[in-house]
């Protein structure tokens, strides 16, 4: 599993002033669970990156473009 976007999504989050904790719990994950997304043990699903993006206030795409530029795909 990539942990890129795992680390985005944690620097995003810390960014916001918010723990990981905080932001799972405000898009229904227990805080093991995004835990395990963040170090990227278990894979982000689609809608939970859209959830964290709404709560986070950034686009999908600020979250998607370390891991795009790793697969090598443009943003």
């Amino acid at each position: 599993m990539s942990t890129t976007l795992g680390r985005t999504v944690k620097a995003a989050i810390a960014l916001s002033g918010m723990t990981v904790a905080e932001t799972g719990r405000m898009i229904d994950l227990s805080a093991s669970s995004m835990s395990r997304r963040t170090s990227g043990r278990v894979p982000f699903k689609c809608d939970e990156l859209v959830r964290i993006a709404i709560v986070l206030e950034v686009s999908i795409r600020d979250l998607l473009a370390d891991w795009e530029a790793e697969m090598g795909r443009a943003v």
